[in-house]
């Protein structure tokens, strides 16, 4: 009788129990996307949404760094929430610029130049979100740059993302 309900019994259970646990793993994911399509991170209703696999070094601009760390305490904790540095894969991102509350013209007028918002995610689990701000000069030293572009400014790990979304 054991040799036999290990052959029969044994991979009908097996079956049966995946049959439970995946769909509520697959809910609990789908569950994490739809709760971050607008939240404290983003609204993310009209993302780019690319599919593409990689590996990153996410680095928050040295020079903002440098310069979050000459202001007051509570500046700091508002400038330096997140993390400094992080590595991530992602076979996922979604991308939006920031451009609410800005009227047609000004969309037009700012269009390129508003903060960036990314999810990066993994398997549909979220991996990091990060934010690139529009720098035209050095915020520590307060020269201009050579060429204007977006530099990381905040890196939010998925820790801290998920402890957002549960409301801490």
């Amino acid at each position: 009788m054991t040799k036999r309900y290990r052959q029969y019994i044994l991979p009908i259970l097996s079956f049966m129990v995946a049959s439970l646990i995946l769909p509520m793993y697959a809910k609990a994911q789908t569950a994490e996307k739809t709760q971050l399509l607008k939240s404290y991170f983003g609204d993310f209703r009209q993302a780019k949404k690319v599919s593409k696999h990689g590996k990153e070094l996410l680095s928050v601009w040295e020079p903002q760094v440098k310069y979050s760390k000459t202001l007051s305490p509570s500046l700091q904790a508002v400038m330096l929430d997140g993390v400094e540095k992080l590595n991530i894969e992602y076979d996922e991102v979604w991308t939006w610029e920031n451009d609410e509350g800005l009227t047609l013209a000004e969309k037009r007028k700012f269009r390129g130049k508003n903060d960036i918002h990314k999810l990066y995610w993994k398997q549909n689990a979220v991996q990091a979100c990060t934010i690139e701000k529009y720098y035209v000069g050095d915020p520590f030293t307060g020269q201009n740059l050579s060429k204007p572009s977006h530099k990381l400014w905040n890196i939010y790990n998925r820790n801290f993302i998920l402890r957002k979304l549960a409301g801490e």
